[in-house]
């Protein structure tokens, strides 16, 4: 019998039937809420990616990777430049804050900025800036009578103040004190105009009454001024007689101080008259002697040498000079020390020999001289050692104080931006180096001028120079 058949007898009430229920339907509320939650990885293995995946986290993960450095440069330069776009954004408020323009008839007459701890004027119409002097201070009045010629003629500007003085009583005062600021920071537009200076003198000697003392004061000044501005003594070479004696016998330091001494009336005399109206196209007096008695000294050093004619005679004399270059520059004359050191410089491929056989100190002592010509960052050096003496008088070097003041009135007199308007900056940066060079000569040399050797001096110039 088969096992169909054997089923198919079996008796139904004995099977049995078990009905199977369909499953329940779950929303998809119910299986978010009941599934698993996933665990945390915690194995340390990587994750298998697909090659494409791979690739390109190889690509951004590998340091030595081009794009990837191409990448970072970009990011850094993106942040570098977003940066600065903030600095500058910053600055530009912040100049906009210390800056107050005065406006009059919708232009601007007048421009302030917050400099040194204060709002000081730093461009303005000419009317207006010359409406400041009535009410603004000493710093402000030197600027702007040491440079006034660049915007207003003097005999305009003495007229003006004549003018104020009688038309406004309650400046009286104040215009007195103007012209004698005027007078003492810049005599030589009286001296240089004959018309000024009388135009001047008929305005003090009328009777002022309640003025006379301020009129004295004036009158003290102009007087004092006068003897000041006569040139200093320049000796003539001509007449000079003196006997031959060689340079190795006279006293180094004697040298040395007869060079301070005559510096120093030039200087003077240049820092307080003919700076103030330097320029290239002029040949003011005692610039142009100062500039002479360069090439003089440079062509002194060359004859010495040049006469002297044995090797040991020629060792000394360069030691000779190298003492009288340091005993300048020790008595802070930086003029005379730098252009005797020049003048040695020059002769040290003419004379190999005799600057071989000096010895280390020697040639350290002038290797330390020549630093002060090293014109690398502006001449810093020099500039540091001027910066640091400790006594007065310091005597310039005068190419430098030429230079720089050359430099300062290259300058745009008016604004760019606005042309009607006077670029009052350059008038103040002009005052401030020339008030910095007069107090660096404002203290005399103590020692007196010893004849002797001057005349000698003198005498070796001339005959140098023939």
């Amino acid at each position: 019998m088969s096992c169909l058949h054997a089923v198919n007898k079996i008796p139904k009430q004995g099977l049995l039937i078990q009905h199977v229920l369909p499953p329940r339907k779950v929303s998809e509320g119910d299986i978010i809420l009941k599934r698993p939650p996933i665990p945390p990885r915690t194995s340390s293995m990587p994750l298998r990616l697909s090659p494409k995946v791979a690739t390109q986290t190889k690509i951004v993960n590998d340091e030595h990777n081009p794009w990837t450095a191409l990448l970072r440069i970009h990011r850094k330069e993106n942040e570098a430049n977003k940066r600065i776009r903030s600095i500058e954004k910053y600055k530009k408020a912040q100049d906009e804050k210390r800056t107050i323009k005065v406006v009059e008839n919708n232009n601007i007459v007048l421009i302030h900025e917050w400099i040194q701890d204060r709002y000081q004027i730093v461009a303005g119409k000419a009317d207006t800036l010359f409406d400041k002097l009535l009410d603004e201070d000493d710093d402000y009045l030197d600027a702007y009578l040491m440079n006034h010629v660049n915007f207003i003629p003097s005999t305009q500007l003495l007229d003006q103040l004549i003018g104020v003085f009688y038309t406004r009583k309650l400046y009286q005062t104040r215009i007195l004190y103007i012209i004698r600021r005027w007078l003492a920071v810049r005599y030589c537009s009286f001296e240089q105009s004959h018309s000024l200076f009388e135009r001047l003198s008929a305005f003090l000697t009328r009777e002022y009454g309640a003025y006379s003392n301020q009129i004295q004061l004036i009158q003290l000044i102009i007087y004092s001024q006068h003897r000041e501005f006569r040139l200093p003594l320049q000796l003539d070479y001509a007449s000079l007689a003196c006997d031959d004696v060689p340079i190795l016998s006279v006293d180094s330091k004697s040298i040395a101080r007869y060079l301070c001494l005559i510096d120093y009336q030039t200087m003077e005399y240049i820092v307080m008259h003919e700076l103030v109206d330097y320029s290239n196209t002029t040949n003011q007096g005692c610039i142009h002697s100062m500039t002479t008695r360069f090439n003089m000294l440079n062509h002194w050093i060359a004859f010495e040498l040049h006469n002297t004619k044995t090797l040991k005679a020629k060792r000394a004399l360069i030691i000779k000079f190298i003492e009288i270059s340091k005993f300048c520059l020790a008595l802070n004359n930086f003029h005379a020390c730098m252009i005797i050191t020049m003048g040695l410089s020059s002769t040290s491929n003419k004379l190999k020999q005799a600057w071989q056989s000096l010895s280390n100190r020697e040639m350290n002592t002038f290797t330390t001289l020549q630093k002060l010509l090293d014109v690398s960052s502006n001449m810093l050096y020099y500039r540091r050692k001027i910066e640091s003496a400790k006594k007065l008088p310091v005597i310039s070097f005068l190419p430098v104080i030429l230079k720089d003041i050359t430099f300062l009135k290259e300058n745009a007199t008016f604004l760019v931006s606005q042309s009607d308007l006077i670029n009052f900056s350059k008038c103040r940066s002009i005052k401030e180096f020339i008030e910095k060079q007069r107090a660096l000569i404002s203290k005399q040399y103590r020692f007196q001028q010893d004849d002797s050797t001057g005349h000698w001096l003198e005498y070796r110039l001339k005959q140098a120079n023939i």
